[in-house]
């Protein structure tokens, strides 16, 4: 290699790194804005002493999925094929929020969280024209997607007991890591699994997800309630900010814990 090809290579190696350090900060700062952010009006909720404002932790298993978008310039016999071999997957969320009281009839939410979203393709039978002596026979791929949660949500009750209510709004979303999960069957009945991190794909730092619920809450004591609430949310963007096929993943979950007059 000359002494100008060794150069353009280490400019390369330099420059790709640079980008990588700066999307780091970015999604630091952004996440470091927001918990800020967070706890400083909880804080000043706290410090009010005022029965407008509610506190709560919930956590909710959830069903993943996710739609396929293509811009145009994948045929459709492709589109048609990823939609065939890919499908959803568990996930999860917990949060901590806070309320505050507009008035009897309705309140507005807001929080912070964790979520665990994203899909799996179809197990499928793996075929070698040289097979090694132990091959695996048959392999899943999983795209596990981690994000911080800022729930933005209205509450509204629907009947006089303060009983039911609905919820809906929007929940922004922090990227925090993209792992590709590989899991592998042989024929021996063993299984392997292994995680890395996908930086292939060029996805969104910042998304955001619109959400709806319908809810149902009792009093377990004179300032504490249980709650549970069937939720659906569906990302407005899709998880990539440019590709021929996209996916906007969505989730249907049962959101559920205890909130704090």
């Amino acid at each position: 290699m000359s002494d100008r090809a060794k150069l353009f290579t280490k400019i390369r190696f330099y420059v790709t790194l640079l980008q990588v350090k700066t999307k780091s900060k970015i999604t630091t700062f952004i996440m470091h804005k927001t918990i800020v952010l967070f706890f400083a009006l909880c804080t000043c909720a706290v410090f009010a002493q005022t029965p407008k404002f509610q506190f709560g932790i919930g956590a909710m298993p959830l069903w993943s999925d996710h739609i396929i978008l293509s811009n145009g310039n994948a045929s459709d016999d492709i589109v048609d094929l990823f939609k065939k071999n890919e499908k959803g997957r568990m996930g999860y969320m917990a949060n901590i929020f806070a309320a505050y009281h507009i008035n009897p009839k309705s309140s507005f939410r807001f929080g912070l969280g964790y979520s665990n979203t994203g899909y799996n393709n179809k197990k499928s039978n793996l075929i070698f024209v040289n097979p090694e002596p132990a091959p695996p026979q048959s392999a899943q791929f999983s795209w596990i997607h981690h994000d911080i949660t800022v729930p933005l949500l209205f509450k509204y009750y629907i009947d006089a007991r303060k009983s039911f209510y609905l919820l809906g709004g929007i929940m922004p979303l922090i990227k925090l890591q993209r792992t590709t999960q590989q899991k592998l069957w042989y024929s021996d009945g063993t299984v392997s699994t292994q995680k890395f991190t996908d930086g292939q794909i060029d996805y969104w730092n910042v998304n955001a997800s619109g959400t709806v619920a319908i809810g149902y809450q009792v009093p377990l004591f004179s300032k504490i309630h249980w709650f549970i609430e069937p939720t659906f949310s569906n990302n407005i963007l899709g998880v990539a900010k440019s590709a021929n096929i996209n996916r906007r993943i969505f989730s249907i979950g049962l959101h559920t814990g205890i909130a704090f007059q």
